[in-house]
């Protein structure tokens, strides 16, 4: 019993002490630190160089569009090299450094069309945008290709003997126009007769460099074709019969006016071609870098009139890129 009351005041004692306040505040808790979060990786951590972490950044020496790079944050905690984040494309004329090589627009050039023609005249960027083309000047040059009154060169020259009704022999003539000084800004030519008195024994053709673009025959079946053109050969023709060929005058596709009389006879002639041919006539001037007529008169048999014509007066129109001055 006596221990069972002693156990008792003990207890109520605590309790006093447990609600009694004038013991004072109880002793405050340490605060928690609060610890920083681990960067992320899109994160601008300014100097702070965490290992793994990377950050945007400036390549040195590019062109503003190329200088966005980002570096990454090395194990020894030092910032490794920019890498530039921009895919090089190809260069364009805009005012940027689109291919990433330190030159804005590359100096880029292109060429200068008319009627679908391509030239050799050019346009150049500059500051983003495209030049204007050079002037196109039109002009007219009169040429004569000089009348051929030779015999036939019988069995010389890659001609055959003489055989009636045979393309035997013929007489070649050939005239360079040298008054454009670079064919290759060209972009268009008409031919047209002078007069009305040209006269040829026994077959005839007219070609530039080595096109054929007129014949008194159908000759053209004979030819082989170079980017759609006929390109005359005399191996092509010579020993075969003329009457083999439709008669008449022939123009290759694409001709607007084809004048040409008939053998033995005097007319005018002219040429005009559609923008389609004339493209494709261009493209060979352009190539071969000359504007060259050419002429041939065949022979079958008659050693006094085979071979020969007039006088050809042409007249040439032209539409040309003008050079400037500094070329």
């Amino acid at each position: 019993m006596k221990s069972l009351f002693i156990l008792i005041v003990l207890l109520s004692l605590s309790g006093i002490a447990c609600n009694d306040t004038s013991l004072g505040e109880p002793p405050a808790q340490p605060e928690k630190i609060q610890q920083p979060a681990p960067p992320s990786d899109s994160q601008d951590l300014g100097d702070l160089c965490v290992p793994g972490y990377s950050q945007a950044c400036t390549v040195a020496d590019a062109a503003e569009l190329c200088s966005q790079g980002t570096q990454l944050c090395l194990p020894d905690g030092e910032w490794g090299a920019c890498a530039s984040v921009v895919e090089p494309t190809v260069e364009i004329c805009d005012g940027i450094d689109n291919d990433c090589n330190g030159e804005i627009d590359d100096a880029l050039t292109r060429p200068c069309l008319c009627d679908d023609v391509t030239t050799t005249a050019e346009s150049v960027c500059v500051n983003g945008d495209w030049t204007a083309c050079p002037e196109i000047v039109e002009g007219t040059i009169d040429i004569v290709i000089p009348e051929s009154f030779e015999e036939c060169e019988w069995n010389a020259n890659g001609n055959i003997q003489p055989g009636s009704s045979l393309v035997a022999a013929r007489r070649e003539q050939r005239l360079l126009l040298e008054e454009i000084p670079d064919v290759t800004r060209l972009c268009s030519i008409t031919v047209q007769g002078q007069g009305e008195s040209f006269y040829y024994d026994d077959e005839f053709i007219l070609g530039l460099n080595r096109v054929a673009l007129l014949s008194s025959r159908n000759f053209f079946q004979a030819f082989h074709t170079e980017g759609q053109l006929p390109i005359y050969t005399w191996e092509s023709i010579v020993g075969s019969l003329g009457h083999d060929f439709a008669e008449g005058p022939t123009c290759l596709d694409g001709t607007l006016t084809c004048q040409l009389p008939n053998t033995q006879t005097e007319g005018d002639f002219g040429l005009e071609f559609t923008p389609e041919l004339n493209r494709l006539l261009m493209a060979h001037v352009h190539e071969t870098g000359e504007l060259e007529f050419f002429t041939i008169t065949t022979g079958d048999n008659d050693e006094d009139s085979d071979c020969r014509h007039t006088d050809l007066p042409l007249q040439v129109k032209y539409t040309y890129f003008e050079a400037p001055e500094s070329e």
